[in-house]
């Protein structure tokens, strides 16, 4: 989805009507029309009813929110961009899931920051010493103590944030289904799905020390291709998947042989998760990131 048709459904949007918002945008009422019936095609629900009069749907009006968000944030970055290229400073290159802080970065005082693409199968420390990028988003894998002993010999530092919701996905044909509730008990033995093999040990030993090793937890390896992208045809049959509530939720919203708990014995759901960022990085701005950071956190 091109951040133009973003713009369009906006315009859209504010007048709630084809052949002003066509005026506004210097188009066709047609062709305007094509592109938002293209835009419905492709996120695969109507974001208005047709009659008389036009109106939104309620999908319609999440999309909008969500449009508005990222051409914002866009519109946002590339002014400070140009302003830090125009005074010869160099950007804080940011993991991308950060962007869901708007109001954190929206107070950084005009700190020049841009946002790195992550490669398939590169782990948020591999890119940081790739020098990819220069500070990471991701669950707080340090809580195990190995891994925080090998964060600290490759002087990769690590500054806890906010906790995620999380869920348990899970088929209708697993033996958890008919619950109404999960207990820690219900979880003994079982086997939680891994989609990316670049990952397995690292995730699968986050989940156990998150759960508790003695559930004697097992973990299989079920690819999803193209990562992520494609979790619509995430087919879990007995196992469990464990990750972060928002996507799990709209993927029951699109599937209707899952479903998803979102507390366990009664507590949600939640993994920490921190920013990674390398101790010996030269751009100065890096660590006035992680202390702006840190008091932002602290205080919430």
């Amino acid at each position: 989805m091109t951040l133009d048709l973003m713009r369009e459904y906006i315009v859209f949007a504010k007048h709630l009507n084809f052949s002003h918002a066509a005026r506004e945008l210097n188009l066709t009422q047609s062709t305007l029309s094509k592109h938002i019936a293209a835009l419905e095609k492709e996120l695969g629900f109507p974001v208005v009813t047709r009659g008389r009069e036009l109106q939104f749907t309620a999908q319609g009006k999440a999309f909008l929110e969500s449009a508005q968000k990222v051409v914002h944030l866009y519109d946002a970055e590339l002014a400070v961009l140009r302003e830090s290229f125009m005074a010869n400073e160099e950007p804080v290159r940011l993991h991308e899931g950060i962007a869901r802080w708007s109001d954190f970065l929206d107070g950084l005082d005009g700190m020049p920051i841009t946002f790195a693409e992550m490669r398939a199968g590169e782990s948020v420390v591999d890119a940081l010493e790739a020098n990819r990028m220069d500070i990471g988003l991701n669950f707080d894998t340090s809580i195990d103590s190995a891994m925080r002993a090998s964060f600290a010999q490759r002087n990769i530092g690590v500054e806890p944030t906010a906790p995620v919701p999380m869920g348990i996905l899970l088929s209708h044909e697993s033996a958890l289904a008919d619950r109404t509730s999960l207990s820690r008990n219900d979880l003994k033995g079982r086997t939680f799905i891994i989609p990316d093999g670049a990952f397995f040990d690292e995730n699968s030993a986050f989940t156990e020390m998150l759960f508790g090793s003695d559930l004697d937890l097992q973990f299989a390896l079920v690819p999803i291709s193209g990562s992520l992208a494609n979790i619509d045809y995430l087919h879990p049959g007995d196992k469990l998947f464990f990750y972060e509530r928002e996507v799990l939720q709209a993927l029951c919203e699109r599937r209707s042989d899952l479903m998803v708990f979102e507390t366990l014995d009664g507590h949600p759901l939640e993994a920490p998760t921190a920013l990674f960022y390398r101790r010996d990085a030269e751009n100065p701005r890096i660590s006035q990131f992680i202390g702006s950071a840190r008091e932002y956190f602290q205080s919430r």
